[in-house]
């Protein structure tokens, strides 16, 4: 391996240097130390990496049952749920207890208090239209919480993505913190052998600083990722997560529009809210028909005390009397009725125009999607080959800079559009990572049941 690396960069000159030792040393390191991240480019658009990439599923499930917000959805679809059963079940029955402040005689006796029972029954199948109005609200309910699942899913992974980010950007700033600490003692070794100033030995420090900076930057910034994070999750903020080594761009770009009409919640909610109104309107028009009641009335009679009643007291006194009674409703006041059936009737064609605007900006999203997701990957492609082709050209101005501590500006140059190049690359690949999450969210994709 050295002999190859003496070879190609001609450490064999840079021996005759004073810094020779310094340089060699440098450029091993330099090489080294980027192999990862060269293996870590061929398979950057491949498909997810590493054993560590299950620890997101493990997070999603995580965030799924704990999520206080999600939670709250799924409430709302459970107490939807028991409005059904109470639209289903019959009024209450009527019970109603009363005395006589002064008795009324009759032939028998005098009556003492009178208990009245009674019950309404709707016309037939309103119970029923009722029951169908209800269901279809709780599965539109159940179709916002499967949105709001569908949307903390994307979140998680969004979140994640970040925090991979911000780690990969640190380990790019930290090699650039090594690589100006390697360059900064060749130059100092060729300041002092006259062949370079003290100049670049200070606009490397000036660098060094710069690098230092943005190294504190994004350790502060790990708290409040870390934190918002794990408040998806309803974790402690400052809860440690494990990142994987490697992230990977894996979406399938065959996906068409068909499968967000057909699978997104947001549709399917609203398609609920459509069949609701329809039975609203079946249930506005058997509210206009009579309902019946059926009761019984219990007349407690006393015995008659009078002369008469003792001496010769009537067949049955003081014999209680029952009464069945029926009742009908009178829906003599249309109106309301009327009213209430072209009610439904708007609320079905403001649901159509809603479900025909959510579908347009669903496909305006969905285009402005893919139109991204095939940039981005463009852009990753050309990233990858620039930092190639850059690490190419930075390894023969070093040489050069090594043997004689000529083109240092371009060294400097180079260098800084190397890390400039990783740190593209890795912000694109993370941007490719949550542009796939939204598509996801967009088709209902979501593989965590």
């Amino acid at each position: 391996m050295e002999s190859k690396l003496e070879t190609k960069l001609g450490i064999h000159e840079v021996r005759s240097l004073n810094c020779d030792v310094k340089a060699k040393s440098f450029l091993r390191s330099f090489l080294t130390s980027n192999l990862y991240f060269l293996t870590s480019i061929l398979f950057l658009t491949l498909a997810v990496a590493t054993a560590k990439a299950q620890d997101l599923d493990t997070y999603i499930t995580k965030a799924l049952d704990q999520n206080p917000t999600l939670q709250s959805k799924h409430k709302m679809f459970e107490a939807a749920m028991e409005r059904v059963t109470q639209a289903k079940t019959l009024e209450d029955p009527r019970i109603s207890v009363g005395a006589f402040v002064s008795a009324v005689e009759t032939r028998v006796g005098p009556q003492v208090a009178r208990i009245s029972l009674s019950q309404m029954f709707p016309w037939f199948g309103t119970l029923k239209e009722k029951g169908n109005v209800n269901t279809h609200l709780a599965e539109a309910t159940y179709s916002n919480y499967l949105d709001a699942r569908n949307a903390l899913i994307a979140d998680v992974e969004k979140a994640y993505f970040e925090l991979y980010e911000r780690k990969e950007l640190q380990e790019v700033q930290l090699n650039k913190l090594e690589y100006l600490q390697s360059l900064k003692d060749i130059a100092q070794a060729n300041f002092e052998n006259d062949k370079g100033s003290l100049a670049d030995v200070i606009r490397i420090d000036i660098r060094i600083k710069s690098v230092n900076t943005q190294i504190n930057v994004l350790k502060e910034k790990e708290q409040w990722l870390k934190a918002r994070f794990n408040n998806l999750l309803n974790e402690e903020p400052s809860t440690d997560i494990a990142l994987p080594d490697l992230l990977l761009f894996t979406s399938n770009n065959s996906a068409s529009f068909e499968g967000v009409v057909t699978n997104n919640p947001k549709l399917k909610g609203v398609d609920s809210k459509i069949d609701a109104m329809k039975a609203q309107e079946q249930l506005a028009r058997k509210q206009g028909y009579p309902n019946l009641g059926f009761g019984l009335d219990y007349v407690i009679i006393s015995k008659r005390q009078d002369d008469m009643g003792m001496s010769s007291p009537p067949e049955g006194n003081g014999k209680d009397a029952i009464m069945p009674m029926v009742s009908v409703s009178l829906p003599i006041f249309r109106k309301k009725y009327k009213s209430a059936q072209k009610e439904a009737q708007f609320m079905q064609e403001a649901y159509s125009n809603e479900k025909e605007a959510t579908v347009n900006e669903l496909n305006s999203r969905y285009e402005q999607l893919q139109f991204s997701i095939i940039t981005e990957q463009q852009l990753v492609e050309l990233y990858k080959q620039q930092v190639e082709d850059t690490k190419q050209a930075y390894e023969l101005t070093l040489s050069a800079y090594a043997n004689n501590g000529r083109r240092f500006d371009d060294l400097l140059s180079i260098q800084q559009q190397l890390f400039d190049f990783e740190t593209d690359l890795i912000v694109s690949t993370v941007k490719l990572k949550k542009l796939e999450s939204d598509l996801k969210y967009l088709l209902a994709d979501q593989s965590i049941d």
